[in-house]
């Protein structure tokens, strides 16, 4: 995992709450990995966000850090060979 997406991790971890192992961060491809693994954290956690909730919090941050454009972001779309992040 390169440097933007150690930053995309940490950023992730910063606005839930929660520590994501590097086993993990390296198995999430796309955001709706992430969209997933925050869910169930938080949920395990007792938290009672919602899933689209999540979704959007994700969203804002892959924008925000990669700068790519809002109509090019999909949940499905892969960081690395559609978002270009290393």
């Amino acid at each position: 995992m390169g440097l933007d997406g150690v930053e995309l991790v940490i950023r992730f971890e910063e606005e839930f709450g929660i520590v994501i192992p590097d086993s993990a961060a390296e198995t999430m491809f796309t955001p709706s990995d992430v969209v997933s693994f925050v869910t169930d954290q938080l949920h395990t956690s007792g938290s009672a966000i919602t899933r689209a909730q999540v979704a959007d919090r994700v969203r804002q941050i892959v924008l925000d850090q990669t700068g790519i454009a809002e109509a090019v972001y999909s949940e499905e779309k892969r960081f690395i060979e559609d978002f270009g992040i290393d």
